[in-house]
This record gives structure tokens, sequence and C-alpha cells, in this order.
């Protein structure tokens, strides 16, 4: 037996070796039954036992089961067979059970942070408080848990949470609908010093995104540190499916793409550095929106009632605002959802991942449709927001824009904080789609100072500048009082709101954040070619419309460059 254990670990290294960050794709090729195999009963490198700490291993072990998850682009979607955890199983400490993927027993990376990704399946959940069902293993001859992903039920739907060690859980995703595929990823990041390691994770992060541009959830449990041995699956009273699990150093192993479904977005941030987000809802409709490209519910708990805004299928458009009939849309929907004034809820959008420098200018430019709300004097619609360190915690608010609608018209109002709005933009009627852009200036050298600014234009014309647009421009409301904010988030307020929201562009440009395109032409198709073919100047009629196309570019009569 020694000699055998001996050949185990040559092997084991050799594929180390070959596979320096990514140590291991697992897609439950096993017979159907139990996970842990029964020549586990000695620890050997690379395969599913229980965990060897006695409470941990009661109960019986996870099943395989013929049929596998799949998920758009994930390189690991749609292999292999799951992992099922039993909700039934785990229900209190007599039957709880851990199994453990063993990944080293003689290797120390004590400088090396470690990345699982794995596809998720929530089936149920019992527990509101949270349960554990994920986990890094930090142990070999015991067991030593850092890193803890918990489910918890949430109404209709479920929310998982993370902790580095305690069951104080540090941060919660948003709602997550039972039954659906989700694409999780836990971090073990490791950090010079004593107890201060990082867990981080992230839910359905954008596969051809890097790391820094998803928005993890983060553990603040000051637990001691520990170098990852291996990743555990607990069955606690949690139903689920695991599949396509990969397991590495570094983001672009786990996070990878089969190049497959996943539509090229020449609007992608990562291509434009003047351009925060850009998000056209296109994900499957009725879907919660929650749980998908970086959209959670706020920290506050206040703000938390009510549940997550759906996917619609419609998109909306706007005459040349370059975000139109693409994609779904987002729909508030007070009367279907029962979001009553006690159950209000801000579902929340990240756009920066730090702090803006002082001086900084952004534009959030979005369409709206209120065809379906009734009569009301006043209901907040959107706002920018700082989110709190982590559930529970109070948010701040800034930039507050409101609707009102009177006999069939809408109007909006924006105010800083929670002044009066004496100012609205002019009557239309509320069938008829409006184009909004929020202009904030963020002039905060702390948030003690009334300094940042905020205004809002109402259906200004996207072929024309800024400053032709001043006409539809409202300041808001306390602009000289209040502090500034540190803003990172777009928020949308269920709280007896029926709308439609689609198209959010988030820059720092007006012309990026309008992205004119000329009406019933795209000026990248044919336009181009016009322009090498005719005179330094010319007259150009398209649509009905006249344009001047001269230096290589397009221009409106009045001479405004759109192109």
């Amino acid at each position: 037996m020694k000699h055998f254990f001996t050949v185990l670990v040559c092997m084991a290294l050799t594929a180390m070796s070959a596979h320096a960050e990514l140590w291991l794709e697992e897609n439950f090729n096993y017979p159907d039954g139990n996970l842990e195999q029964a020549d586990n009963s000695q620890l050997v490198l690379h395969q599913w036992m229980p965990s060897l700490k006695q409470e941990d291993a009661n109960g019986t072990s996870p099943q395989v089961a013929d049929r596998n998850l799949t998920y758009p682009g994930y390189i690991s979607s749609g292999k292999g067979k799951v992992a099922v955890l039993d909700a039934e199983v785990g229900g209190d400490k007599s039957t709880q059970r851990i199994s453990v993927y063993y990944l080293d027993t003689i290797g120390k990376r004590d400088t090396i942070s470690m990345y699982a990704a794995f596809l998720f399946k929530p089936l149920s959940a019992k527990n509101t408080s949270g349960r554990d069902f994920a986990i890094w293993e930090g142990s070999v001859g015991s067991s030593q848990c850092r890193g803890r992903i918990f489910l918890a039920k949430n109404g209709n739907a479920v929310k998982i949470g993370v902790s580095k060690n305690s069951s104080t859980i540090s941060a919660w995703s948003g709602d997550i609908t039972l039954g659906s595929t989700n694409l999780i990823v836990m971090k073990y990041e490791v950090v010079e010093g004593a107890s201060n390691d990082v867990v981080k994770v992230f839910v359905n992060p954008g596969l051809t995104s890097t790391e820094d541009e998803n928005t993890p959830l983060v553990t603040t449990d000051n637990a001691t540190d520990m170098l990852v041995k291996g990743f555990g699956l607990r069955q606690r009273g949690n139903g689920a499916e695991i599949g396509g699990l990969r397991i590495g150093t570094t983001w672009e192993d786990v996070v990878k793409s089969d190049g497959s479904d996943i539509p090229e977005d020449p609007d992608k941030p990562e291509t434009d550095p003047d351009i925060y987000a850009v998000e056209d809802f296109d994900y499957e409709a009725e879907s919660a929106i929650e749980g998908q490209g970086g959209w959670v519910v706020s920290t506050a708990t206040n703000d938390q009632g009510g549940q997550s805004p759906l996917v619609g299928a419609t998109s909306l458009t706007y005459k040349g605002y370059g975000a139109g009939d693409k994609g779904g849309a987002l729909v508030l929907d007070s009367v279907s959802q029962q979001i009553t004034a006690d159950m209000k809820r801000n579902t929340v959008m990240p756009f920066a991942a730090g702090k803006l420098a002082e001086g900084d200018v952004v534009y959030t430019a979005l369409m709206v449709n209120m065809a379906q709300m009734g009569g009301t004097s006043g209901k907040e619609l959107i706002t920018y927001l700082k989110q709190g360190a982590k559930d529970g915690d109070n948010t701040t608010m800034r930039g507050r824009v409101t609707v009102k609608i009177e006999e069939g018209q809408k109007s909006f109002g924006i105010k800083k904080n929670s002044q009066t709005i004496e100012n609205w933009s002019a009557a239309t009627p509320k069938e008829e789609t409006a184009l909004l852009v929020i202009k904030y200036i963020n002039k905060s050298t702390s948030s003690a100072n009334a300094a940042d600014e905020f205004y809002l234009f109402v259906n200004p014309d996207p072929s024309k500048t800024e400053e032709e647009n001043a006409a539809v421009m409202l300041e808001a409301a306390g602009n000289d009082a209040d502090g500034g904010a540190d803003l990172r988030y777009l928020c949308f307020r269920q709280m007896k709101v029926n709308a439609t929201i689609d198209g959010i562009r988030v820059a720092k440009t007006w012309a990026k954040a309008l992205n004119y395109t000329v009406p019933g032409e795209d000026p990248k198709d044919g336009v181009e070619t016009i322009i090498s073919e005719l005179p330094a100047a010319h007259k150009v009629l398209m649509d009905g419309t006249l344009y001047i196309i001269r230096d290589n570019g397009i221009y409106t009569v009045s001479g405004t460059k759109i192109q």
C-alpha cells in the first residue's frame, strides 16, 4: 500500500505541473449513487470523501445523478452529471455532512489565492437565516472551514450569502429563482499578514469580463487564515444540484467561456474607458433581475421588501437614442407583485467599482414608459446610491428622480435628497416612452460637504449637444444642501410604481451616454462608403432628414457633429 500511495503522489504531481493553474475540472462522471466512492476508505489524492471531522460526517453522501446543468457560454456547461444535495439530509447536527475533494495533501500555497467556479441549481431551502452548502477546506487531518456559501429561503425565492467562518453572513445576494441554473465563483484571497485573508463570492459574473469588472459579495469576519487543501459540499437542509466544477489559481482559468452563445457587444464598458455601464436587459423573460448582470437588492433592511423586479420581453425605443430596441426591459410592477408602502424595494446596479475622483461627471441615460401606472402626485423612480458595507446597513441616496401623473399626463422632477420638488418637466402622455438623462457632478471631498450636483434632462434631442438641450434641463431641488455621497450604484425603487425601464447607458460624457444614431439608418452601415465617394462637403438626404457630410464626418444642418 505504501508503494501504491507513492505512485499516486507522483502521478498527482505530474498532473499538477501540467496544469499549473487549473487544478481540477470536476464533471461528476461517476456511477449513479454515492458521490463518496467505496475506495475512499483511505485518504488518497483527488477523490471525494467524508469530512474527517466526526460531527460533519453524519448523514449520507450526496448523490450522483445522470443529468447535467447548462449555462450559456460557460466552458463546463452541459458536461457530465450532477451532484445532488438532499434537503432532507443535515436538517440538524445529527445528520449534517461535508463531502470533501482534497486538492493537495503535501504542498503549501500560503501566497496563492484559489478560485472555485461551479454551476448551481437551487431546489429548496428551509431556513431563512441561511445554511452553508459549499466550503473551502483547510485541513486534511481534521476540519477547518474558511469560506462558506450559505443558502437562505426568501419568500418564493432564495438568496446566497458568504462568510469566512462565522455563521453571521457578511453579505447577501439578491433573490435567485428556484430551479434556475446559476454560475457561482468562490475565491479564497490570500492577503499578506495574519487573520486577514478574504473570501469573495460572485453570482453570475460576466464570462467575458475580468474579475475586477464584476462585483462580489465579500466577507468581513476576521477568522484565522489557512492554506486551501480542498473543496467541500455540505448537506445541511438545502436542496440543490451542483455541476461543472472548476478549481484553479486564476480567475481566467475557472471563469472561462467556450466562445459560443455570448454575442459580441460593441457597447461593452471595457471597450471604451468613457462608458461605465450598458444594460439592455438581455435576460430570460419573466426572470428576476437580481442575481443577473450585477443587480442586487439594497443592503438597507428597510428597502428589501417585496420581490425583485422582473425582466420584460418587450424593449423600448426612442428616436435617435442609441440604446433602443435591444434585449428586453426592466419591469417595476407594484400591482402584480403587491409592493405596498411598507414593502418597498430598492434594486441596484453598480456602475463604478471604486470612489469617483473629485470633479468626475456621470451621465445616466435611460428610457421609461409609464403606460400602466395610475395617477400620482409623485413617486420616486430612480436614484443614485452608495451601498452600506453589509446586509442591514443603511444606504446614502442622492439625485432622486420622481414621476408625477395627472389626467393621463406624466412629468418628471429631481431632488438632491429630501427636498420638495417645485419644478417639473413638461407634461406628455403617459403612454409615450420618455428619455431621461441624469447628470451627476462629483464635487465631494467628504460626505459632510454640500457639493455634489444633479440635473435631469427630460426628452432631450439625442442629435444635439448638452448645451443645445438646456431648455429641457431641470436642476435638482437642494443642490446647495446635503452632503456628498461617493455614489457608485444606480437604484430603481418599487414603491407603488408601475414602470418599464430600458436601454441604460452610464458614461462620462453626454455623447457616449446618448450614443446618437441617425433615425432609420445606422451610420456605420453605408454612410462611410458614401463619404469615401463624395466630395469634401456634400448634402445627403436620409429618411427624410438632411445631413451634411464633410471632413469625414456627418453633421446636422445646424452644424452638430453626430459621427
